[in-house]
């Protein structure tokens, strides 16, 4: 299947050589085109895609909404068109091409309403990371799971210390 997936430049090329309806209709069945992708897959989807592009390896998140939209665009084209093959190397060129030549607006609403429910979740799926990881809240949180931590694996030495403190008083 992987071999037979058809290169963003590719699918442009004869996206534009189409004039009949019949013609883009059968480059639609060709990539595969969607118009429902599973909840389920959705959020998975979303949340790799986040974490692999925003998070830190402090463990905080990066902000930067111009890629957040491309990302949330070629991931979509990726989830609802298997039959076409985003370059890993060079996903803005992709997205260019597809934008230039309309084909992107075209894909968005062959899948219809379906997008705005991938939209939602990856948006969702950003600020929830955000808020997990950036607040002063999320802040005091790792703080307080790090003196845990701490405290369970020195609680032999801490019991040692204390009984002998009580014994001496």
């Amino acid at each position: 299947m992987e071999n037979t997936k058809l290169t963003v430049s590719d699918f442009v090329g004869k996206y534009e050589a189409c004039h009949l309806p019949q013609e883009k209709a059968d480059l639609w069945a060709g990539i595969g085109l969607r118009t429902y992708v599973p909840y389920s897959v959705k959020a998975k989807i979303a949340t790799e895609i986040i974490r692999n592009h925003f998070m830190t390896e402090y463990g905080t998140v990066l902000r930067n909404a111009p890629l957040l939209y491309v990302l949330n665009r070629m991931c979509t084209v990726e989830l609802y068109c298997p039959g076409l093959r985003i370059s890993s190397e060079d996903a803005l060129a992709d997205y260019d091409l597809l934008m230039q030549s309309g084909a992107l607006a075209d894909i968005m609403g062959m899948i219809g309403k379906d997008v705005s429910e991938f939209d939602a979740v990856f948006h969702m799926t950003y600020t929830d990371l955000i808020e997990n990881t950036s607040t002063p809240q999320a802040f005091v949180n790792r703080l307080v799971e790090e003196m845990t931590k701490l405290l369970d694996s020195n609680s032999d030495a801490l019991t040692d210390i204390l009984q002998k403190v009580n014994s001496a008083s």
